[in-house]
């Protein structure tokens, strides 16, 4: 009897280790990842403070990847997957409309910005306004073609008449982020960026800002669900997210402002 109960014993066991003998195992939730392309002026905010907060409130990781927004344009052209698009203009966003990667109404505007005008800390060339830049050289500036800032840097600078004498001196980039490592490594002596981007480095110092009455432009970062992304539901739950009182607190902090959209964007 001894042993027929050590052979009951461990074939019990084995059934155990294998079909569970007759407990059921607990099932593993797959877990949720959204995949975001986004403007390269909005790395740091994302990967410091937002998307682990996010991760933390809805369980939802989100796998970033930052460029221009040009650049960023090209690549979802060329199959990048991503579920999120985050633009630093209009443009691109408009572009993937047409080729029907977005749809028009998943497009909203989420955050405004501003073209400063920075140079090294010290300001070696003693560059005091956009007037002085034709003396500035090289200056860093986004790629018109790829990047929005370098866009509205070209539109500001040809209404000031300054464009076609500053563009032989400029040195372009594929990036704001790279415009502002130039000026702060002092390879530039002075660059045009964003304002949340001066505000990340102590090594550079803001001296103009593009204004509204001489013809800059708002700066408008529109936010769209791609058009083929399998996880609709939870990119509007990160979309609301960003739009909410408490993610709004936090581009302030970095000097975004953000944009109430009351037609697309319900409170949560």
């Amino acid at each position: 009897m001894k042993r027929l109960a050590v052979i009951f014993f461990s074939l019990c066991t084995a059934i155990l280790m294998t079909a569970g003998c007759g407990t059921t195992q607990p099932e593993t939730k797959e877990k949720t990842v959204l995949r975001l392309a986004a403007a390269a002026s909005l790395e740091e905010i994302m990967e410091k403070e937002l998307l682990p907060a996010f991760l933390q409130k809805e369980k939802i990781e989100v796998q970033g990847v930052y460029d221009g927004s040009g650049r960023l344009q090209r690549q979802l052209e060329q199959g990048l997957e991503a579920d999120i698009f985050i633009a630093a203009a209009p443009g691109p966003v408009n572009a993937l409309v047409k080729q029907e990667l977005i749809e028009k109404t998943a497009v909203r505007p989420l955050l405004s910005n501003e073209l400063v005008l920075a140079v090294p800390k010290g300001n070696p060339a003693n560059v005091k306004s956009f007037a002085d830049l034709p003396k500035a050289a090289p200056v860093a500036v986004g790629d018109p073609a790829v990047v929005p800032a370098g866009i509205y840097a070209k539109n500001y600078l040809t209404g000031l008449g300054l464009w076609q004498e500053i563009e032989p001196k400029a040195t372009l980039a594929t990036s704001v982020t790279q415009v502002l490592a130039w000026v702060a490594a002092g390879n530039a002596k002075a660059g045009l960026m964003y304002a949340t981007d001066a505000a990340l480095s102590s090594q550079v110092e803001v001296i103009a800002r593009a204004e509204e009455s001489k013809g800059a432009e708002k700066i408008v970062y529109p936010l769209a669900v791609m058009k083929k992304s399998k996880q609709k539901a939870a990119a509007e739950r990160f979309a609301l997210y960003l739009a909410s009182e408490g993610a709004g607190e936090v581009f302030k902090r970095y000097g975004f402002t953000p944009i109430k959209d009351e037609s697309k964007l319900k409170a949560q």
